[in-house]
């Protein structure tokens, strides 16, 4: 019986990451003829994104994650992102989100891509290996990039093994 309710929970979570998933392709993906579509071999992570700043990033992330502290773990999302997903909504799911993954243990950078041009915003996906307390699985960055200056504008964790 708990396994049949932890893979209820499961799915209501998958429904609302596809939510968001959605949600921030409609952005991305506009019907007008601005997204140019770019090969990732042509286009890398900027450098103001390096290794160092992704470490800081991932790092509020996990702690504020695993402190149930959303306040803190809003502050990660742009400006942008805050307009697009109210607190009330990122609290009340992660909630149970965090009851089926457990605590965030570690991460380890995976990949990344380079999604498109839109409307002078680079966008790109990067995918990070994560072990939870339940289980390993995915944390994905949407980030989006003009210039020189980044902002994630989105967070998707998935429990892909429990």
């Amino acid at each position: 019986m708990e396994k049949r309710l932890r893979r209820i929970e499961i799915g209501i979570i998958l429904v609302f990451v596809m939510n968001i998933v959605i949600i921030s392709n409609q952005f991305m993906q506009k019907s007008d003829k601005s997204v140019q579509p770019i090969s990732q071999e042509s286009k890398v992570l900027p450098q103001e994104f390096n290794n160092t700043v992704q470490d800081r990033v991932l790092q509020e992330i996990k702690d504020s994650y695993n402190q149930k502290d959303y306040d803190k773990f809003y502050e990660v999302f742009s400006e942008w992102a805050q307009l697009q997903i109210p607190i009330e909504t990122v609290e009340s799911q992660f909630d149970k989100l965090i009851k089926v993954t457990g605590e965030i243990k570690d991460y380890v950078f995976s990949n990344y891509e380079h999604t498109g041009l839109d409307e002078g915003a680079d966008w790109y996906l990067v995918y990070y290996k994560t072990k939870f307390e339940n289980g390993i699985g995915t944390t994905k960055l949407t980030l989006r990039v003009i210039g020189a200056n980044w902002e994630i504008v989105g967070i998707n964790i998935t429990l892909d093994e429990i």
